[in-house]
């Protein structure tokens, strides 16, 4: 895996994100995998990035670990000046396979983060249609359920 840094964005500039030394392995004994090791490197914030290697080279495995969706085996990973140790509401992370729940409603998988983390759904409807309508998707949100989104 290569993480290859390309031009600089000229949008307001996120936090810095580094990685030090983060070493990531699953199972133990003889079904141990070693699926990161020894990765340091520095994004600056508005800094676009690309992470390019085989299938099952650590990739998505890397960028759980920076969202904090899974912990290092060794290192630190930090976004500005804060280590990452927990899923953080200001990180969003884009699966590479369809993660909709077929039987909600599309404005229910919307809210389905802020559901999960226990947030008021009633406060958080609103920006809910907000993202729908920036997609151009509002006219599905409130009635269509996601299997009718897919076959219209």
């Amino acid at each position: 895996m290569s993480v290859t840094s390309g031009a600089t964005l000229e949008t307001r500039a996120a936090a810095r994100i580094e990685a030090r030394s983060i070493s990531l392995t699953f199972g133990t004994g003889a079904s141990r995998v070693e699926a990161i090791r020894d990765i340091s490197f520095e994004i600056q914030g508005g800094e676009f990035v690309s992470l390019v290697g085989e299938s099952g080279c650590g990739k998505t495995s890397l960028l759980r670990t920076i969202a904090g969706l899974i912990p290092v085996a060794d290192g630190e990973v930090t976004i500005g000046d804060k280590l990452v140790q927990v899923p953080s509401p200001d990180i969003g992370f884009v699966f590479q396979k369809p993660v909709l729940l077929e039987w909600r409603k599309v404005t229910e998988n919307v809210l389905l983060p802020a559901e999960i983390a226990g947030e008021p759904l009633r406060e958080m409807r609103p920006r809910a249609q907000e993202l729908l309508r920036t997609l151009g998707l509002e006219r599905f949100g409130i009635s269509r359920l996601i299997r009718c989104l897919r076959s219209s």
